[in-house]
């Protein structure tokens, strides 16, 4: 009797120490440990959506631009100081770019080179393509095309017709400057050989054929 009171006393002192919370469980022991966890990771949600959305829209952009947008065409890029040194015979150096485009869509660069005779040749090379020109002028037709053929709508008697180069092209009798018209763009070189037009003629012929083989 003593021994059955014993442990009818033991397991009433047990179950009273239990329903006051004194003995923790497995389970609350696992709950104290995984919190900080559940904190790190709550921390840590917003840094990593926002590295999601910033890859994400990255994607989106480039995927959109190497869909949708047209390729644009730099005229340092289509012409280098290094092929102008080679073409020109002469050490050519760009000097100067467009940082800005006209809303006819035409970009630029110039180019410098010296003769043994000790003049300084300031060159240049345009280039108007329709994917620069904003939609308001291309609403009036100011497009390439309408470019190339306003170019020489004020000097027709010294224009000359080029064969055989890009869709059309004529060069200027006064100057040898050459003008193509070669799908989107109107190219316009503008280089010059020491006092010899025949010579010039052909660089700017040689110099706008390049350009028309770096467009292809």
């Amino acid at each position: 009797m003593r021994l059955l009171s014993i442990l009818v006393l033991n397991v009433f002192l047990l179950t009273a120490l239990a329903s006051c919370g004194s003995i923790p469980s497995a389970d609350s022991g696992s709950a104290a440990i995984s919190t900080p966890t559940s904190v790190t990771l709550a921390q840590s949600t917003p840094t990593t959506v926002t590295q999601t959305q910033a890859v994400t829209e990255t994607e989106n952009v480039t995927s959109a631009s190497a869909g949708t947008a047209p390729q644009i065409f730099l005229p340092e890029d289509l012409l280098t100081d290094e092929e102008a040194s080679w073409m020109v015979g002469r050490t050519v150096t760009i000097t100067s770019v467009s940082d800005e485009i006209t809303e006819t869509g035409e970009i630029y660069a110039d180019y410098t080179y010296d003769f043994p005779s000790g003049s300084t040749v300031f060159a240049s090379l345009y280039i108007t393509q329709n994917a620069l020109v904003s939609e308001a002028e291309l609403k009036k037709g100011h497009d390439a095309k309408w470019s190339f053929e306003d170019s020489n709508k004020y000097v027709e008697d010294e224009v000359v017709s080029i064969p055989n180069l890009g869709n059309e092209a004529f060069y200027l009798k006064n100057n040898m400057e050459v003008s193509v018209l070669y799908k989107d763009f109107y190219i316009l070189v503008v280089f010059v050989m020491d006092n010899d037009d025949a010579a010039t003629l052909a660089l700017n012929k040689t110099i706008a054929a390049h350009i028309i083989d770096e467009l292809s």
